[in-house]
Formats: structure tokens, sequence, C-alpha cells
């Protein structure tokens, strides 16, 4: 019923004719098999999305030798389905906690489904590790992209780089870092070009903040993308006292340092390029839409075709075009920075800011120093009931009442929370 109702909205505007002129024409032809075809993906399971995703990729390299069509049409399927089906492509457990022997991890959800990810990854380029937590915005689509391909992508550019000529070691991993974060965002840029110019509007506010540590050889890398934030924690010999590092800073636009940086590279907007609530000076987005300076995706902020060329309504999913537009006003290259591992570095702590905007670095050190028997799932468990406590005692309500608020009504009184330790 939705994709007929779809297909007649852009059919009378005009956007899947006008998008697919430029494809090729087997694209057009074959309108009547992507409808029947996404249809029946709305209703399956993800096993059976996937069957059938790769069924047709494999059927349509057998048709041309190129797989432009295929691509074309994957990408069409797999942007629209991810936009309006919310079990398709992960698992979206609510209040999940998982430990390892060496991490462990939680997560508590504000929006249904929750638009936070993690992932922890051993790399096999290197004799190293990957950790990483995203906050998606505008949708969860774009976080699950980069949880399941970022670590992925750093790991094959290291393999590939390895007979290239760095000045050094930190060159060689920085670099393929960089690369890793270019791969991800141009390959979901791809995709949601296609849904965009077929009408699906709101994949162009769609975004990620990302936060990522690569562990090696004695060091810890990190690469940054908006505002989740770490920390290295540190404990005395008799483990009674714990101190903790920042490895990151918030990259806002409440940063002096990033508003700074945009006035300075959009002087021309500098009036509005960032905007700050009058009655909360510290309640500020750039261009007056989005808090996060640097993020994946958020097309509508960083390519002019995704500023509602046609000037459509908010109704149909698009955002208020700009009438200057001069992007890219955000932008996906990360902030990243380098620390040797100490004696007595203990944990590495990652979390997106559902938790630090309830918590103090003091109260996670409180957190880890009570900890007597070393039990990474007993952090994070702590850590999360003492985040949701002070979030209750922000509103002037009890903890149990707190929690008792349907998923997807919290965002009044908390975001999406993730918490990740690891043993250094």
């Amino acid at each position: 019923m939705f994709f007929k109702s779809f297909s007649k909205y852009v059919s009378q505007r005009g956007l899947f004719s006008q998008s697919l002129k430029k494809t090729n024409n087997s694209v057009l032809n074959s309108s009547t098999k992507i409808t029947t075809t996404f249809s029946s993906l709305i209703s399956n399971s993800s096993k059976k999305y996937h069957q059938t995703l790769q069924k047709l990729s494999f059927q349509e390299d057998q048709k041309s030798n190129d797989n432009s069509y295929s691509r074309i049409l994957l990408s069409i399927m797999g942007a629209l389905a991810g936009g309006l089906s919310i079990m398709v492509l992960c698992d979206t457990t609510m209040d999940s906690n998982h430990n390892h022997s060496n991490f462990s991890h939680i997560q508590y959800p504000s929006n249904n489904p929750i638009e936070d990810r993690w992932l922890v990854h051993q790399l096999k380029a290197l004799s190293g590790s990957i950790t990483a937590v995203f906050d998606g915005h505008g949708g969860w689509q774009m976080a699950e992209f980069a949880r399941q391909h970022l670590a992925k992508e750093i790991d094959v550019r290291l393999e590939a780089n390895k007979n290239k000529s760095f000045s050094s070691t930190d060159e060689y991993i920085i670099t393929s870092i960089q690369e890793g974060f270019d791969q991800v965002e141009n390959k979901f840029l791809e995709a949601a070009r296609v849904a965009y110019n077929i009408g699906y509007g709101k994949v162009g506010g769609v975004g990620s903040c990302a936060l990522l540590t690569l562990t090696y050889n004695g060091k810890i890398y990190v690469a940054n993308l908006g505002d989740c934030q770490g920390v290295i924690c540190k404990s005395d010999n008799d483990d009674r006292k714990v101190s903790l590092r920042k490895i990151n800073k918030k990259l806002n636009a409440n940063s002096k340092k990033e508003q700074e940086r945009l006035r300075n590279i959009f002087k021309e907007e500098e009036k509005d390029i960032v905007i700050c609530k009058k009655d909360d000076p510290k309640s500020c987005y750039v261009k007056g839409r989005l808090q996060p300076t640097r993020a994946f995706g958020d097309f509508d902020m960083k390519h002019e075709d995704f500023n509602n060329p046609n000037n459509l309504s908010r109704e149909y999913g698009f955002y208020k075009r700009f009438d200057i537009f001069k992007g890219n006003y955000v932008t996906h290259k990360p902030e990243i920075s380098m620390f040797d591992i100490e004696k007595n570095d203990k944990y590495l702590i990652l979390s997106t800011d559902g938790m630090w905007d309830e918590l103090s670095r003091d109260d996670v050190g409180v957190i880890i120093e009570k900890n007597k028997d070393h039990s990474k799932k007993k952090i994070t468990e702590d850590l999360l009931n003492l985040a949701l406590k002070k979030a209750a005692e922000k509103k002037n309500i009890k903890e149990e009442e707190l929690r008792a608020i349907k998923v997807g009504s919290r965002r009044d009184h908390h975001d999406d929370m993730t918490i990740v330790i690891v043993d250094l």
C-alpha cells in the first residue's frame, strides 16, 4: 500500500523519470521489477532480503559486462528498505549488554529504534584492534552502515598501503584510517543519491557521529567525528585511585574552535554559518540545522544536489532548501590524534554523548574505583545506572518512572546511550 502511494507521488512529480534518465535505459525498463521486488522485500526477513539482493546481483551481472544496473538497483532497494523497514539490516535489540574477556558493552535506547551503534574489530592487516561507537541522527541507517563497513575498510587500506612509502608507521596508519573514512562516506553517498533522486528526501538528513580508536604497538590512534567521547583509565598499583585522560574533544557547533574554523572557510556566510539560540548560547547549530560539525552522511549539508532542488515540502521528507549553498558545511574528515599507552593504563572507555550528557569524568572515575572485582560488565552496568539516575533527577522524577517511559518517547529525558569498555 505504501509503495503504491510512493510510486504515485514520484510519478506525479516526475522525479522517477528525471533521475533515471541519467542511468542505464535498462533501469527504466525494469521499474516494474523494482516495484515487485521492493514490495516483497519489506515483508521478508533479513535473511531473505540478502538472498534476494544476491540473486538479483548475480542475474544482472550475467546480462551485462558491467554491473552498473545491479549496483543502481541494489542501491535503490537498500536505501529505500533501510529507510522504511527498521528491522531489515540490523539487530535492534533494546537494553542490550555484551560481555567478553577483553571488552564489555551496554546500550540503553531513547529512540525507537536506537540510533547508536558500536564495534570491536580484530585487525587482519596488523596485530591490533579497532573499537568504535557511532551516534546516528535523522535515523539509524548511517550509523549501521558505518558499523558494518568502517573497520573493514580501514583493514583493507592498511593491507593495501603496506608496500607504499611512508615517512613513519604513524603516517601509514593515519593515512589508512582517513582513506577508510572516505570509503564509507562515498559508498553511502552513492546509495543515498539514488534514493534521494527518486523522491526519498529523508535520506539527505541521515548522519552519524563516530569515535574510533585503533590500538597498535603501544599506541592508540583516535579518529573523531562529532560529539562522542572517550577516556583512558589509569589506576595506581593498588587500584585505589583512578585517573582519566580525555582522548578527544567534542566537534560540534558549540566549540569555539570549530566555529572559528567554519567562519574562516565560509567568510561570505559568516553571520549564519553558526546560529546559537538566544536563550541558550550553548545550543549552537551549523546553518541553524545541525549541531555536529563533523559527521558521516548529512548530505543536505554537504552537496548541492541534496539541497532540495525541486523545492518540495517537508511533508515529503525534504528539508527546506538553503537559498545560497556553498557547502560542505559539515565534513566527514576526522580529527586524528595519538596517545602512548602508559604504565598502569587499564581501560579504554568509549561512549556516545547520551552517557556524557549525564556523567562527568569524576563520576566515571568513582565507578571504576568502586569496582574491586575488575568486572568490565559491572562497570558498564553501573555507569548506565548512574546516568539514568542523574537523568531522572534532572527531570525531578523517580528513576523507576524514567525507566517506565516507552522507548521512542524518552528523548525529552535522555538520549540513546552506548558504553564500550576494553582492556589495554
